[in-house]
């Protein structure tokens, strides 16, 4: 797991004048299709990630297809949600509820909702 920190960002309640539902900060989107394009990552754990999600289908140990609304990237562009799922194996912790977009080249960990956890 690697964490992103930038020290000297502010926010403030006063800036914020609209929520929205699925956020990825980090990530940009990527123009072209790259569904079998992600190649292995590590994953980062994000705060301004509203849930867990990757790009990578084949990370699934169980995944259910879903019209899971759309999540925007830290470019403003905005990908689909597919599906939703589970990720491990036999040798490492089980994540649940993640959520699989097609055309995100990270894996990101939700502070969030590992803290609802």
């Amino acid at each position: 797991l690697k964490a992103w920190h930038l020290s000297d960002y502010e926010s403030s309640k006063d800036e914020v004048t609209e929520q929205v539902a699925n956020l990825c900060f980090m990530a940009l989107s990527d123009d072209e299709d790259s569904e079998n394009e992600v190649e292995e990552q590590p994953w980062y754990v994000d705060s301004g990630c509203s849930k867990h999600m990757t790009g990578d289908k084949s990370l699934f140990i169980d995944v259910k297809e879903v019209d899971g609304g759309k999540v925007t990237f830290g470019d403003n562009k905005k990908a689909k949600i597919c599906g939703i799922g589970s990720i491990g194996n036999k040798f490492s912790t089980l994540i649940e509820n993640v959520s699989y977009v097609v055309g995100l080249r990270h894996n990101l960990l939700s502070v969030s909702q590992l803290c609802d956890k």
